[in-house]
């Protein structure tokens, strides 16, 4: 069970995102999905060390079978639900191809390198109207996830099980993703922004939190700071906030700009689950509200359905739409995401169903056919 607050930054992530791609006044709305990024890779690792501290077998064929199980539902009915209404609603034969090459390579979690290649860019006019532009961040998880269970299982053994010695390494690795990140932003800011090599320091420094809390809650690491959990939640709010002000589409993003959100990100993460405290100025009480918690809870299938209906919205109305519509998008968004949730995430989270993510990818093979 993920922690309340953990669960409110996720809702809070996807409402800043939502009410960005609406086109509601949240300039840097965007950068939710760089919270996206700590807080899964915070997530996954905790689960990774703690089932290798209890010695579980078939630790990367349990993890990848509750990727499945978790991704490829929902993402599924929502690809073919895409499809199908581009067949109806896209006039031209190159939005239906469009929508019909994003899908696949969506599907199959490369959407990121294919839309690198083939827009130009994340923040240009013409990505707006395609429904499946932002399965991009889901492709970078995936291809994130392939790799790092891996880098710390592998790591672990490597290290004589010594959590320090991990850590040190996975650090250099971020460390190394970053200055790519920073070296290519200027001279290429479409592959900046979607490779997975710029990016898996966003999603790594989640994990190397994790690790640094494994360190300390088995005393083999001294306190990584002595600062009150206040002052570290202040640091990590404040962090948010300036990202949140200053960062915006005219910016060549990630690159340095991302250590805003992902640092304020980590900071707010840390003085929980090191410090033990939730008193105080009350951030932790916030993130753990019913709203930002109930939000966390359907932040995919929220996030999966907002932008395909906002797309078609601006194929039907044209890019200028609404406050009207937006609004109803908005509303019909949370509905559609509460009722994946409740029909198809929790139904197989508890049983488990292969039969249903094979029978999604052949009926969404044979539209692509």
């Amino acid at each position: 069970m993920i922690q309340r607050d953990i669960q409110g930054l996720r809702g809070l992530a996807v409402l800043l995102v939502v009410l960005y791609h609406a086109g509601l006044p949240i300039n840097g709305g965007f950068i939710g999905v760089d919270v996206f990024f700590v807080v899964s890779g915070f997530v996954i690792s905790k689960v990774l060390l703690r089932e290798v501290g209890n010695q579980k077998p078939n630790i990367l064929r349990r993890f990848y079978l509750r990727r499945v199980k978790r991704l490829i539902p929902a993402a599924g009915t929502l690809t073919f639900t895409v499809l199908i209404f581009s067949w109806l609603i896209e006039s031209s034969w190159y939005e239906q191809s469009r929508t019909a090459r994003t899908a696949l390579s969506s599907i199959f979690f490369y959407s990121n390198f294919h839309l690198s290649n083939d827009l130009d860019g994340y923040f240009s006019l013409g990505s707006r109207t395609n429904p499946l532009l932002h399965m991009w961040s889901l492709s970078v998880e995936e291809q994130f996830y392939l790799v790092w269970p891996i880098v710390l299982l592998l790591g672990y053994k490597l290290c004589s099980q010594n959590l320090a010695r991990l850590l040190g390494v996975c650090l250099l690795l971020c460390l190394g993703s970053l200055a790519f990140s920073v070296s290519i932003m200027f001279s290429s800011p479409v592959t900046d922004f979607y490779s997975p090599l710029t990016r898996f320091w966003e999603l790594g420094i989640g994990g190397c939190l994790a690790i640094s809390i494994s360190l300390n809650s088995q005393n083999c690491l001294k306190p990584t700071t002595n600062l009150p959990t206040n002052t570290i939640n202040l640091l990590g709010l404040g962090s948010l906030m300036m990202a949140f002000w200053i960062i915006n589409d005219q910016r060549v993003f990630p690159g340095l700009w991302a250590l805003l959100p992902c640092i304020g990100t980590a900071l707010i993460i840390f003085a929980t689950n090191n410090h033990g405290s939730t008193q105080g100025i009350g951030i932790q009480q916030l993130l753990s509200s019913k709203v930002l918690v109930s939000l966390g809870l359907i932040s995919y299938p929220l996030y999966l359905w907002h932008w395909p209906l906002l797309s078609f919205a601006r194929i039907l109305e044209g890019q200028a739409i609404s406050v009207t519509s937006r609004l109803v998008i908005i509303a019909l968004s949370l509905v559609l995401a509460w009722l994946t949730y409740q029909f198809l995430e929790k139904p197989i989270r508890r049983k488990g169903s292969k039969k249903v993510a094979i029978v999604l990818l052949l009926l969404i093979l044979f539209l692509l056919a």
